[in-house]
């Protein structure tokens, strides 16, 4: 079941209780604080105590399990998805890459979805990039406001590397202000016409 899969809330689930198991196993370990965090700024954690007391065998089951993930899973992992994306880098490249090639690139949702959450793990994988200029492309071609937004996010400050789909999201965001917020935060150094926009006031 991948990210680009139209999945039932239950489903989800499903997959994810595929690996309650290892999540069990890398929370016995907790720093001589014993904090409860995966990342604690004090003592490092969980994340910490876990790499101070790595074998092979647990390291040898991590990756047998990454082997089945996908970028939900990831996801739902939260915290823990996190330091399985600094410690195994090559092995959640992989996860995008296998991702990759079930994403029909001219399904504007499924590459939303897939540019979206794949940035979050393996945006600099070789299959991550390549999905983020057929992104490109379709969203200039279709002007989704969802897609300029995520290709947007992705890109960062290399939109302006890109001045037709720029040109396309400045005209989208005089009526989106999710895009012009998109826009204003990645670009108001470099593009002058983003410098407008005004966030929601505080009501309190």
């Amino acid at each position: 079941m991948s990210i680009a899969s139209v999945m039932t809330q239950s489903n989800k689930k499903g997959v994810f209780m595929n690996f309650q198991r290892l999540i069990s196993q890398l929370s016995q370990f907790r720093s001589r604080c014993g904090c409860a965090e995966v990342y604690c700024s004090t003592c490092g954690g969980r994340a910490a105590a876990l790499n101070q007391n790595m074998n092979s065998d647990l390291e040898h089951e991590i990756k047998q399990h990454m082997e089945k993930m996908t970028l939900d899973d990831l996801i739902e992992m939260k915290d823990w998805g996190e330091y399985l994306k600094r410690e195994y880098k090559q092995e959640v490249h992989k996860i995008v890459e296998r991702e990759a090639e079930g994403v029909d690139s001219t399904d504007i949702t499924q590459l939303d979805m897939f540019l979206l959450h794949g940035r979050r793990f393996a945006r600099s994988s070789p299959a991550y990039q390549k999905m983020l200029t057929e992104g490109v492309s379709l969203a200039k071609k279709n002007k989704d406001e969802s897609l300029i937004e995520t290709v947007l996010l992705a890109l960062g400050e290399r939109a302006v590397e890109y001045q037709d789909l720029l040109e396309v999201a400045l005209e989208k965001s005089r009526n989106n202000k999710n895009l012009h917020r998109v826009l204003y935060n990645k670009l108001r150094e470099t593009v002058p016409e983003v410098r407008g926009y005004v966030g929601k006031p505080n009501n309190r």
